[in-house]
């Protein structure tokens, strides 16, 4: 009964922290001879929601995949800059971040692609970052504490019913 519950209560609370990126929009610039190729997800990117950046480098006449190491991506709005740093690509799937918009606006971003020491690949693009309609937060990171209080009093529950 117990793990009956215990597989319901995740099954239920699982869609919580679920996220998904594969239906999002997409930044493209052809420069020379590769295919710069940013996804991102939602569209339209809201504050306050988390926003994942998927970051390819394709060949502009067959598009096929060029590796890379890493990237450099800076990411700033009104001059002042919100994140830089290096993105390490990774052994399994997608080169990428995942980033909280604070504030609405036009974001401004400078991607390059290396390789070693050379640099394959770079451009500056803007995106605009929508303020989300319910603002208020609050309640989402209280939400994600009722799972996990229920785990614990069945646990606790479950504890107390073995010992007497």
């Amino acid at each position: 009964m117990i793990s009956v519950a215990l597989g319901l209560l995740l099954f239920v609370s699982f869609p919580l922290g679920a996220t998904a990126h594969n239906a999002g929009a997409s930044y493209e610039e052809v420069i020379g001879d590769v295919r710069i190729d940013v996804g991102y997800d939602p569209m339209p990117l809201l504050t306050q929601s988390v926003s994942r950046f998927d970051f390819g480098l394709f060949s502009a006449t067959s598009s096929e995949y060029i590796v890379f190491d890493s990237l450099w991506l800076r990411i700033e709005k009104d001059g002042l800059v919100n994140f830089a740093g290096g993105v390490h690509t990774p052994m399994y799937g997608p080169t990428g971040i995942s980033y909280r918009f604070t504030d609405a606006g036009d974001y401004t971003y400078y991607v390059r692609y290396e390789r070693g020491t050379t640099t394959l690949a770079e451009t500056t693009f803007t995106l605009a970052v929508a303020r989300r309609e319910d603002d208020s937060v609050w309640w989402r990171s209280w939400s994600a504490l009722i799972p996990l209080g229920a785990v614990l009093f069945l646990g606790l529950w479950y504890f107390i019913r073995a010992r007497g």
